[in-house]
């Protein structure tokens, strides 16, 4: 009975190291997949040479606005405009137009402000490249001031052959700096990452060793 005993803790052991290393290989091989789909994966990227000239963080516009800025031609396959609501990352951005040329310091579109309510808005320039890349430049704080009266200087499209003067004062613009891209929502950090190694090694461990002890007892009752 105590060699059957130690025959039994002996062999369970054995299927305890193997189903071991069985989980630590394909565990392995689940993180080079992991490692490998976060590499070669389209991502949003910052680029040079990628802005929104006007209009700029914390403008207040009203009526037709022109939308002006650069994209680079490197890599460039087509770009979209984009406003959305401002204070609500997950609000959803509503398309301008469609840009299929890079274009230097000119004009992206005619933005229409007068079918929009007042209040702060965004402004988004996404752009993607042949290679499949994402590259994001956004504009915070844009104050659309058709019916409200914001004391700062109003950004319009001027009429040919008319004079607008001034309601205020301009004040020098700040120095616009490209806004960082937001977070991507589908990005895995590296807690993700030990997160679910170490869960799919413990149930791969457990599942192995639950079959091996089952294929065990039904050697011995063969026997």
């Amino acid at each position: 009975m105590f060699n059957f005993g130690c025959q039994f803790l002996v062999g369970v052991f054995s299927l305890f190291v193997l189903n071991l290393k069985v989980g630590l290989m394909m565990t392995l091989f689940l993180r080079l997949i992991i490692t490998a789909s976060l590499i070669f994966r389209p991502g949003i990227l910052a680029t040079p040479g990628l802005y929104i000239l006007s209009p700029t963080t914390g403008q207040v516009v009203q009526g037709i606005v022109e939308v002006k800025g650069s994209i680079p031609s490197h890599d460039f396959s087509y770009a979209e405009l984009s406003y959305s609501f401002e204070g609500n990352q997950n609000a959803n951005w509503f398309l301008i137009t469609r840009i299929d040329q890079s274009i230097q310091d000119g004009l992206f579109a005619f933005w229409d402000t007068t079918t929009i309510t007042d209040g702060a808005y965004r402004l988004k320039l996404a752009v993607t490249q042949k290679s499949g890349n994402i590259s994001e430049v956004i504009v915070e704080r844009i104050q659309v001031g058709n019916y409200t009266h914001y004391d700062a200087p109003v950004l319009t499209l001027e009429q040919p052959g008319q004079n607008i003067e001034p309601e205020s004062t301009p004040t020098k613009a700040d120095n616009y700096e490209p806004t960082e891209p937001p977070e991507n929502p589908a990005s895995i950090n590296q807690s993700d990452i030990i997160l679910s190694t170490v869960s799919g090694l413990i149930l791969t461990v457990l599942i192995m060793g639950i079959l091996g002890v089952y294929t065990f007892f039904r050697r011995l009752s063969r026997k």
